[in-house]
């Protein structure tokens, strides 16, 4: 595990929050960011827990579940975080298919499939020589994205300030990393 994931989940859980079950959100109730139209059982799970507890075991799903299906360990910073941060936003396969949309405009044959598997590793790879511009160009998909979605009016404004915290988030892993 890279040592940074502790830093990177408890961005994402900081964003996340706790509990909401907004009217709006056809997940309904959420903690920590696990829906219970999608997580029932680690909804069940969380809600049986103190909010302290409960953000460790959290993350502990959040390794498991996100981070280690995206073989984040095997992808260079920052779009290990940035990509661990999409996937927990807007789902796995919707996170990887914007990812493989930008690596085709950026110059890989690949299918947009949704599955993080060894053609997508390859390709993050050939363009790993300015892993920077990999990752704005995917933040800057990840943006228009956004866009198109039909709750984008209620939620947009939330959506467009954790990214752009996200890009500070990143500098700072950068310069944390440069330094240490």
């Amino acid at each position: 595990m890279k040592e940074n994931f502790e830093e990177i989940v408890g961005f994402v859980l900081k964003h996340e929050g706790y509990k909401s079950n907004h009217p709006d959100d056809p997940g309904g109730l959420t903690i920590w960011g696990f829906s219970q139209k999608y997580y029932p059982e680690i909804v069940k799970e969380l809600s049986s827990l103190n909010e302290r507890t409960s953000y460790h075991v959290a993350g502990d799903f959040y390794h498991r579940l996100f981070w280690d299906k995206l073989h984040c360990d095997d992808i260079p910073a920052p779009l290990d975080c940035v990509l661990f941060d999409t996937a927990v936003n807007v789902g796995i396969s919707r996170a990887v298919k914007l990812l493989q949309e930008v690596l085709g405009i950026l110059g890989c044959n690949i299918e947009v499939d949704g599955i993080m598997g060894p053609e997508t590793l390859d390709c993050i790879n050939k363009i790993n020589d300015d892993p920077l511009i990999l990752t704005l160009c995917y933040i800057g998909r990840r943006l228009d994205y956004y866009r198109t979605l039909d709750n984008f009016k209620v939620f947009g404004k939330g959506w467009v300030r954790r990214v752009a915290d996200l890009c500070w988030f990143v500098v700072y892993l950068a310069h944390k990393k440069k330094f240490n």
